[in-house]
Parts: structure tokens; sequence; C-alpha cells
């Protein structure tokens, strides 16, 4: 039970006066481990935005790794993209290819019932005594794969068209279509099929005799999936399921629009302002992590007002991750080499590479693209080079960024420290609640020791004044 006490009263003495002044004495204690706490939270957030940033350098890097094929960006071209579009991907080789002709598109399968129907709402076969099914198959061989759909007396041409939608999304698409007027409708059943080619695009529709009795659905328009045929001089004929054509070479893209007899030529060319582009951007995610590291682990001196000089520390100026790190891209950029012999591009200072001042680099485009025209194969050995060593999943950065990874390290290391600091704080505080407690008590006793001796004191005075009448 908590010692309560009117301070002074009988001593005058100003117990609490006391107690708090001790007790400050030791919250004094808490001081340095406080700021130490302050100091490591701000270094672990430094540290994550470091991690960051580093991050956003390696997906700048991640399109010039050995595993993605070409460092070096391509431009593709057609002489005439209303009838073959062309695009290119870095791993495409430098080229020349002429289509002399397409001579059919590829195109998806398109069927239609002849049967017209003045209302789209009402029983298709109501004379129906039981469910049949009416199976769609889309694409032949091993590509097939066969859609059955329920009708029965109830069945309306809308609902129909849903049924067929439900059953195959993405596959087929099912209309109602008004080939008459607002005033006469005819309403007949569209199927459009949405795969191209005749392996996968290839449509049947199988009606079953319960529909034949019926009278409807007998008949029918059907323009039939077809592949794209097409020709390359030096290839021959080709065919293919789509009117895009991948993989045929490689890195290509070609994209056919229109049947034609005309030669059309596609040419593939070297990029440089392209590649240079994303060499500008990798830079600047370089020089974004040096300009953190720099900013915050800078150690600078603050003069107080008593005249007394200290010194102010950055929230990274006390771990050396930050600069390792930069250490080995450093490296990893300044040992790079084209391994091209005799090539006039050797190292990154012959791409226009140079070191600042203040630890950043300079990028001129202008010798980057130079280099490109002078030996493409040089340049691009370089890029893969240091995008190896620094974006793999091996490389530099992972080494730092990823789980348990240096960065992580020093994070946990942090973490772990400020748990002991808090622990310590913690001691302190019970020290100091016991000893205010402590305190209290021996000041409340004090007083009533003193209040003792006063009324005894005043007791005497009483006897002694008696005696003296």
């Amino acid at each position: 039970m908590p010692t309560i006490s009117f301070s002074g009263i009988a001593s005058g003495i100003d117990g609490d006066a006391v107690i708090e002044a001790l007790t400050d004495a030791k919250r004094v204690q808490q001081l340095p481990l406080q700021n130490k706490i302050a100091f490591n939270e701000a270094e672990t957030t430094a540290l994550e935005d470091f991690n960051s940033k580093l991050l956003s350098l390696r997906t700048s890097l991640n399109s010039f790794l050995s595993l993605t094929g070409g460092a070096i960006s391509k431009a593709a071209t057609s002489t005439d993209d209303d009838l073959v579009d062309v695009s290119a991907s870095a791993t495409a080789p430098t080229s020349s290819t002429t289509i002399t002709s397409v001579s059919q598109m590829a195109r998806a399968a398109v069927f239609s019932f002849n049967d017209r129907f003045s209302a789209a709402d009402e029983p298709l076969a109501p004379g129906l005594t039981g469910p049949t099914n009416i199976d769609i198959t889309l694409g032949q061989g091993s590509k097939a794969e066969t859609f059955s759909i329920e009708i029965d007396e109830t069945t309306t041409l809308g609902e129909l068209a849903l049924a067929i939608n439900d059953a195959a999304p993405n596959k087929l698409i099912a209309s109602v279509v008004n080939l008459g007027s607002e005033e006469e409708p005819e309403y007949t059943l569209l199927i459009n099929g949405q795969k191209t080619g005749e392996d996968e695009g290839h449509l049947t529709v199988s009606v079953p005799p319960e529909l034949a009795n019926e009278g409807i659905f007998q008949s029918f328009t059907h323009e039939q999936a077809q592949n794209a045929i097409f020709s390359i001089a030096g290839l021959g004929q080709i065919e293919r399921q789509s009117n895009t054509v991948n993989g045929l070479i490689p890195g290509l893209t070609i994209t056919l629009k229109a049947e034609t007899t005309t030669p059309v030529v596609l040419n593939v060319a070297n990029d440089a302002d392209k590649t240079a582009g994303r060499v500008e951007e990798f830079v600047a995610a370089l020089n974004e992590v040096i300009l953190l590291s720099g900013e915050n682990s800078k150690i600078e001196q603050e003069t107080g007002e008593d005249g007394q000089t200290a010194n102010v520390y950055g929230d990274l100026a006390k771990t050396t991750t930050d600069e390792n790190a930069i250490s080995a891209i450093r490296s990893a950029l300044a040992t790079a080499a084209s391994g091209v012999d005799g090539s006039p591009v050797q190292i990154f200072a012959d791409l226009g590479f140079k070191t600042q001042n203040d630890g950043t680099i300079e990028f001129s485009i202008e010798e980057f693209t130079q280099a490109i025209a002078k030996d493409p194969n040089a340049v691009q050995n370089l890029l893969h080079q240091f995008a190896d060593a620094t974006a793999a999943t091996t490389g530099i950065i992972s080494d730092y960024t990823k789980f348990n990874g240096l960065i992580d390290l020093s994070v946990r290391s942090n973490d772990q420290e400020i748990d002991s600091l808090n622990e310590r704080i913690e001691r302190i505080n019970r020290s100091i609640a016991s000893q205010e407690e402590r305190l209290r008590r021996t000041f409340a006793n004090l007083e009533a020791t003193v209040g003792d001796l006063q009324n005894q004191a005043s007791a005497l005075s009483g006897i002694l004044a008696g005696l003296g009448q």
C-alpha cells in the first residue's frame, strides 16, 4: 500500500522536492540509452531506404543480364506496316527479312444457324419431351474441346446464347442477331470462335435428332477457322495458327495485317538511342544509391550554447554496410572488361562513364552511342558483365538485400540492441520506483517521529510551566 505523507509539515523538510531531485538524478542514467535507441532506429530507417534504392538499381539492370539475351535494344521497321508490322526484343539479331507474299490470313470460325425466329424470348422447341444437348467442338486432334449445351422445351434463343457463353468463356461468343427490322424481327444465333488457326479454332456443331423432329437447326452458314499462310524469301511458304508470329526469327514478332502479293522488307538494327536511355536509367539509380549513402554518412561538428563542440553523426555514419555495398559495385564497374582484342571499347570509361568529385557517375550519351557504332558486341559484353556481377540472383545487390542478407543482419542487430537497451531502461525505472517508495516511507517516518517529539516537547513545556506557578 503506498505511503501517504504531507511533506515537511512537522520537520520543515520538503521531502517531495528531495525525492524528485534524487529521482531526476537517477533518471539521467537513461539519457544515453534513449539516445542510442533513437540513433539505432534512425540507422535502421536509413538502411531500409538504402535497401529500396539497391532494389531499384537491380530492377534497372535486369534487362542487361546475360539471361535476358541481348543488352542492346533493337529497332525493327517494315517497308509497309499496313500490310506487315514488326517489333523486336533485344535478343533479335540485326537482320533483313523479306516477306514476299501473304496468301491467307489466319481467322477464327464463324457459325450461324439459318433458322429465323420472330422472338428471342420464346421457347425454341416447345414440343420436346425432355432435355437434350447441342454439342459444340472447338479445335481438333489433341486441341479439341467439346461443350455440351442443354436445351429443353422451355429454352429460348437468348437463353441458349447465354448458356454457350457460360460454358466456354473466352473461347466462344454466342449472340442473338436480328436480321430483320424492328417491326418485323428475324432473330438468329451467331457463334464466333475466339481462337484462330485450324488446330485450335476449328469449329463443329452437332445437333441432336430431337431438334430435327422439331424442325429447327438443320441448316447453317459456316466459315471455318484457317491458318495464316505467307512466304519468306529464302525460306519458302510458312503456315501459322495466328497472324501474330513469334519464334520464327529469334526476338522478332511479325504481325500480318492483310493479304498481299507485294514484298514487304523487315529490317532489324541496333537502337543506340534506346539503349542509351536504358543505361541512363541505371546510372541514375546508381547515383541515388551513392547520394543516399553520402548524405547519411556525414560527421559534422556543432557548437552548443556553452561553446562546447560535439560531433553529430549521420544516420549511416556508424555502419559500413552501405559503404561496403557501394565499394563492391564500384569494383564491378571498374573491373568489367569487354574482352574483345583490338576493340576500341574495353572498359566502361569507353562507354562515356566518368566518376565525379561527389562519387556519382557522369554518363555521356554521345560517347555511348559512338561506342555502339564502333563495336556493339564489346558494349554488350561490358553491360552483361556488370549486370551479372551486380544484379544477378547471386550478385552483389542480392548479398545485401536478400533475407538474412547483410542489410537484414544489420537491421536485426539494431533491433536486438534496442531490445537490450529497453530492458536496461526498464530496470532503471523499476529501481527509481523502488527508491522513491523507500524515500517516501523514510520521510513519512521522519515526519511522524518529529511530530511525536514536538508533541512530547509541548507536553513537557506545559508540565514545567505548571510546576513553576
